[in-house]
C-alpha cells in the first residue's frame, strides 16, 4: 500500500495531519515492561487520556511473579476502558466463604495456589479487536481475528473470527466464511515482516484472499512462514466470498465455556 509504513518500534505509531504524534495511541510492546505480560508486534491500545503505566491500566490484578501470564498477540487492537481480570484476582470457592483469608498473612500464602488455583493464562489471539470497555475474565482465550463488542464480558474460549457481544459474551456471527478462516489461520499474515504486510495491506483491506495467498507463496520462505501455505486450496477459495454477510449466523463453533465459566 503506497505511503504506508509499519514501524513496530514506534512508541506512538499514529501521526496526525499536522505531523505530531497521537499522544494516547501506543504500541504496547514499547510501553509495557512486565515479566508476566507478552505483547506481539504492532498490538496497540488507545485511551482518552495519557497513561503512565499501561500494564497496571490493562491488567490491574497482575503482579510480577504471579503464576499466570497475559499474552497479547500481534496486531491486536485495544480500545479505551478494556480491562483484563487475571487469575490471581480470583477468590477461593471450594470452602464456605469466598473471603481470601490467606492474603492477610504472608506465612499462610504458601499453599494459596492449591487452594484457589489453577491460574490459567489469558490469551488474545492475533488481529483481535477488543471494543470499548470490554472485560476479559481470567483464563479467557480469544481467537485470532475475533471482535469483542463494547462492554462485553468474555470468559472461556472465543472462536477465531467470531463477533462476540453481551454479558456473558456470546458469538453473534462469524466475520469470515469458514473456508476463509481456515486459510487465514494457515496463512498467518501477522507473522510476516512489517514491510511485506505494508506492501500487501491493500489485499487484506479488499478481502482478496486468493491474491494474498498467491503473493505469500510467490514471496517464498525468506519473507515469512511457508510451511502451512501449501495446505491452502486456491481453487476452493476462488468461489468463496471471504467476508461473511452480516446476517449470516451459520457455522459458529459451539463453545460452551464461552457462556459458562467453571471452576474445579
Amino acid at each position: 500500500m503506497q505511503g504506508l509504513r509499519l514501524d513496530a518500534a514506534a512508541r506512538r505509531p499514529i501521526r496526525l495531519p499536522d505531523g505530531s504524534e497521537h499522544p494516547n495511541v501506543v504500541h504496547l510492546a514499547q510501553v509495557i515492561d512486565h515479566p508476566n505480560i507478552e505483547v506481539g508486534a504492532h498490538a496497540y491500545a488507545n485511551d482518552f487520556e495519557p497513561v503512565d503505566d499501561w500494564a497496571a491500566r490493562l491488567a490491574p490484578y497482575l503482579h510480577p511473579g504471579a503464576p499466570e501470564r497475559l499474552r497479547i498477540g500481534p496486531f491486536v487492537q485495544i480500545a479505551h476502558g478494556v480491562r483484563f481480570v487475571t487469575a490471581s484476582a480470583d477468590h477461593p470457592m471450594r470452602g464456605l466463604s469466598t473471603y481470601p483469608f490467606r492474603i492477610f498473612g504472608p506465612a499462610a500464602q504458601a499453599d494459596w495456589e492449591a487452594l484457589c488455583g489453577p491460574f490459567p493464562d489469558t490469551v488474545v489471539g492475533p488481529d483481535a479487536w477488543l471494543g470499548h470497555g470490554a472485560l476479559i475474565l481470567p483464563g479467557a482465550r480469544i481467537g485470532a481475528g475475533a471482535i469483542v463488542a463494547a462492554g462485553a464480558v468474555v470468559a472461556g474460549e472465543a472462536p477465531p473470527y467470531a463477533i462476540l457481544a453481551g454479558n456473558p459474551a456470546r458469538p453473534i456471527r462469524l466475520r469470515l466464511a469458514p473456508e476463509a478462516i481456515a486459510a487465514m489461520l494457515a496463512l498467518r499474515w501477522w507473522d510476516r515482516p512489517s514491510d511485506w504486510i505494508a506492501r500487501r495491506a491493500g489485499l487484506i483491506e479488499a478481502a482478496d484472499l486468493p491474491a494474498l495467498v498467491a503473493a505469500a507463496r510467490a514471496d517464498g520462505v525468506a519473507e515469512g512462514p511457508a510451511d502451512s501455505l501449501h495446505s491452502i486450496d486456491l481453487d476452493a477459495l476462488a468461489g468463496v466470498e471471504a467476508v461473511a454477510p452480516r446476517a449470516s449466523r451459520a457455522a459458529i463453533p459451539t463453545q460452551p465455556s464461552l457462556t459458562e465459566r467453571t471452576r474445579p
